[in-house]
């Protein structure tokens, strides 16, 4: 009988630094996945507002219009939240391959206002309601919900490895 294989602690150590490493990596997208399920949720809400005070909707004044928001962001998490989390998921991953370099900013721009494009799509093919409006409101709407979504959550969660130094 021999002596039985002792495992090298560098091997061990590199697995855990391995394994951490893909734990901050799916921790990431899934931070920028809710953080763009809400803010399209809040964005989406008060667009939605500002529109039905600025089209003069049956609504008794500012007070009344902004008292309307907590409702509508209810109505709106559904299908607002669930893109955005789908798309922040995209996006995060989007990120992660970008590796921090030069024009992030304007990327994410480009990247938000493709997948905002998606959603009138996405809305008609989960069947939620809107009769198939794949009009110019529509997707002027969904571009002003996506663009911000997608710079907010760029500058805010930025590139994972930024702040460990290891570009």
């Amino acid at each position: 009988m021999g002596t039985p294989a002792l495992s090298c602690p560098l091997e061990r150590s590199s697995t855990v630094g391995t394994r951490m490493q893909s734990a901050r990596k799916i921790i990431f997208v899934l931070g920028a996945s809710a953080f763009c399920a809400v803010c399209a949720t809040v964005i989406s809400s008060i667009f939605t507002v500002g529109w039905a005070f600025i089209g003069g909707w049956k609504l008794h004044g500012l007070w009344s219009t902004l008292s309307a928001l907590p409702i509508i962001a209810l109505f709106a998490a559904i299908p607002a939240g669930t893109f955005g989390f789908v798309s922040g998921i995209v996006g995060g991953l989007w990120l992660l391959a970008r590796n921090g370099r030069f024009g992030m900013l304007s990327e994410s721009l480009f990247v938000g206002l493709f997948l905002s494009l998606l959603f009138p799509l996405f809305h008609c093919t989960m069947g939620w309601g809107g009769g198939g409006e794949f009009g110019g409101c529509a997707l002027i709407f969904s571009a002003g919900v996506g663009c911000p979504t997608a710079l907010l959550c760029t500058l805010w969660l930025g590139h994972p490895r930024s702040d460990q130094g290891e570009r």
